[in-house]
């Protein structure tokens, strides 16, 4: 039987040696309370692109435009409720000062030095950031062999 892999995107906006996360709302379904990327799941009829500017701007009112993305990075992960796959891309460029625009989603959202990341933070995020870094464009990791918080 194939596989119906979710599909997620993601932008990483970088601010030097900083990059803005967003922390989930208590109520969340999933991490609640944890520091993430402005990011959401590709709908039937997106491009990983087009999803990944939408989000960006419904949460924190930035624009930017595809011909700012400096890195790319796709992460494939298993966890143990199921496979998973994350487009990530990395931008210095925007329009307009980020801020939390879905206060009934999101508690908080800030700028974190990349060395000094917060305790709860998405395990895939943190990956992801450590794996761009790196100068990686694709990744896989096996989060069934970690304890999930």
């Amino acid at each position: 039987m194939r596989a119906c892999i979710p599909l997620s995107t993601h932008i990483i906006l970088l601010h030097w040696t900083h990059v803005l996360l967003i922390q989930k709302g208590y109520n969340d379904t999933s991490w609640p309370g944890h520091w993430g990327l402005p990011a959401w799941k590709v709908e039937n009829d997106e491009l990983f692109r087009e999803s990944s500017i939408r989000e960006l701007e419904e949460e924190t009112g930035v624009t930017v435009d595809v011909t700012d993305i400096e890195h790319e990075l796709i992460l494939n992960i298993r966890a143990n409720n199921g496979t998973r796959v994350y487009y990530f891309w990395v931008s210095t460029n925007w329009i307009w000062t980020p801020e939390n625009k879905e206060l009934d989603k999101h508690n908080d959202m800030g700028w974190f030095p990349l060395d000094s990341l917060p305790d709860l933070i998405i395990p895939h995020v943190r990956y992801a950031l450590e794996a761009v870094q790196a100068g990686k464009t694709y990744a896989e990791h096996d989060f069934t062999q970690i304890d999930e918080e």
